[in-house]
């Protein structure tokens, strides 16, 4: 919350006005002193523009690994004492300095400072010159919605949304519901996609938010309306970098990769893989020579702080690889879910028809509705392996097809590293909490409105 109050800029240059070049950014600066006449200026707007798009590029990545660990697709260094790492996996929750507990995670900061940073964007732009700037305003609606999206489908019902202006005027917000965050994504999305504009890749990111915001509210009808346009080569991906550009300072790296050597004997590794994790976890693989295709992962062995460890990493997102955040099989999974909610066999011809599309062979009708909602969130987990959709799909087994919460997240003993910091059972936590900072920032934020999946 503290460091959404200030403007954030990071000083780039634009040649043209065209979102085509407006992909790939670096580290941004937080909080950097930034002469007024360069913010008042094209340019100015630009660089602002670049800030959300470096916030909302490092929010992904942070989500989906957090995403990861917190359901059942990642697992901590069983070598590590990751003490804040480990109470996600575990979902229990700490108790923060003023005395409320919960489980905090670090794409919360980063999501907010991505949508504040695209109101400011359009602010400025209209003040600047709304005509020469007009190509960022569909992009900062996506970007905003596609952010609030995000806090919606992970963390607690009652986010705040504070407003602040580029010349630094704070509008202080109360908790938001899950469901006012969730529409008040759908009204930006529909913001976005009444603009003209020169980038598909926006459009789409808008089509497929709206989507996933009508799937989360349980409007299947509208979600498959909405992402219906979306055609088969249609995606936003999210580019990476593997080296600093000029002037940054550091590279925007996706927090996917292999891991980093803390220490001499240290190896800090968020990035493996878990089978049948508490009990209710999936089996993402068979062996590292017999896995599904959807869900690519490798062994290697590393120097850990107890022992050699052998670990079972993703390959699904290494080196600079782009992280698909819409794309069409969004919405083919949408539209199988809305068939089998009208219990359509076509529902069924849909997953056929992808798993033919990688080789896989057909999988076959269990026969029963309970296990059919199975069958396809399964093929969900597979499809969107660590695109940070989990949760959400979690979430909505409990809150749409009135599942016990302890038959779909990981349960019972936590037994998953030799040092596992007193930690015997999984928590009850099914959702991730505002920073601390709103309470000490915001003085209309009291807290989650409730906890519930």
């Amino acid at each position: 919350m503290k460091n959404i109050l200030t403007v954030i800029v990071v000083i780039f240059s634009c040649a043209s006005c065209s979102l085509d070049g407006l992909v790939k950014v670096s580290e941004p600066e937080i909080g950097s002193l930034v002469d007024p006449k360069f913010l008042n200026s094209r340019e100015g707007v630009i660089a602002l523009f670049h800030t959300s798009l470096a916030q909302f590029q490092r929010s992904v990545s942070y989500m989906s690994r957090d995403v990861g660990i917190f359901t059942d697709e990642l697992t901590v260094n069983p070598d590590g004492l990751q003490h804040g790492w480990t109470l996600i996996e575990a979902r229990i929750e700490e108790t923060d300095s003023w005395g409320r507990k919960g489980v905090y995670v670090d794409g919360y900061s980063t999501l907010q400072k991505a949508r504040v940073a695209a109101v400011q964007t359009r602010d400025l732009a209209r003040l600047i010159n709304r005509d020469e700037l007009s190509f960022l305003f569909a992009a900062t609606y996506a970007i905003e919605g596609f952010s609030i999206l995000m806090l919606a489908e992970n963390f607690c019902s009652g986010v705040p949304l504070t407003r602040v202006s580029f010349e630094g005027k704070v509008e202080y917000s109360s908790a938001a519901s899950t469901e006012k965050m969730l529409e008040n994504a759908v009204a930006l999305f529909d913001s976005a996609l009444a603009i003209d504009h020169d980038s598909l890749r926006y459009s789409t990111l808008a089509k497929m938010g709206k989507a996933r915001a009508y799937l989360a509210l349980g409007r299947y009808e509208d979600a498959v309306l909405a992402s219906s346009e979306i055609e088969e080569n249609d995606r936003f991906e999210i580019s990476y970098s593997l080296q600093n550009a000029p002037g940054a300072l550091g590279a925007n790296l996706n927090v996917f990769w292999t891991g980093y050597k803390w220490s001499l004997i240290n190896w800090y590794d968020e990035s493996q893989i878990i089978n049948n994790d508490g009990i209710n976890g999936q089996v993402w693989f068979d062996s590292v020579n017999a896995i599904d295709p959807r869900v690519k992962v490798t062994t290697e062995v590393k120097e850990g702080k107890l022992q050699f460890t052998q670990h079972v990493r993703q390959k699904k997102f290494t080196g600079d690889a782009k992280f698909p955040v819409a794309h069409n099989i969004h919405h083919k999974l949408i539209k199988a879910e809305y068939l089998l909610s009208k219990e359509d066999p076509g529902w069924l011809d849909i997953l056929n028809e992808m798993r033919r599309g990688i080789n896989l062979v057909d999988t076959a009708d269990p026969g029963d509705t309970e296990s059919r909602v199975n069958l396809l969130f399964r093929e969900r987990a597979y499809w969107l392996f660590l695109e940070g959709t989990r949760l959400s799909d979690m979430r909505r087994l409990v809150r749409q097809y009135r599942r016990d919460p302890f038959k779909v997240f990981p349960t019972g003993r936590y037994d998953l590293q030799p040092v596992h910091l007193g930690i015997e059972f999984f928590g009850d936590a099914y959702v991730f909490i505002p920073d601390s900072d709103e309470f000490l920032y915001n003085h209309k934020y009291y807290g989650c409105i409730h906890k519930n999946p």
